[in-house]
């Protein structure tokens, strides 16, 4: 799993973010590593809609989520014009 973390970051420096969710979506087994990193990715890349969606998308599919995951949320949320 450890790999496939250190992948979609790499990827997201070399490629951008869609290439990280690309990698992400193909991946068979998640972790709530793989989430929060997924979704820091989306942030810092300007994609916060898309990084609120991955929150609901993770709580949807039943992961569980951690102080980490809720840290990434709340700085996306305070950067969304309603």
């Amino acid at each position: 799993m450890f790999s496939l973390n250190s992948m979609i970051y790499g990827y997201s420096k070399l490629y951008g973010a869609q290439s990280a969710l690309n990698l992400f979506d193909q991946m068979h087994k998640r972790d709530v590593v793989s989430w929060n990193m997924i979704i820091s990715i989306l942030s810092k890349h300007g994609n916060i809609m898309k990084k609120l969606g991955m929150f609901i998308r993770m709580c949807y599919q039943g992961f569980k989520t951690n102080s980490i995951t809720y840290a990434n949320v709340l700085c996306a949320s305070t950067s969304v014009d309603f």
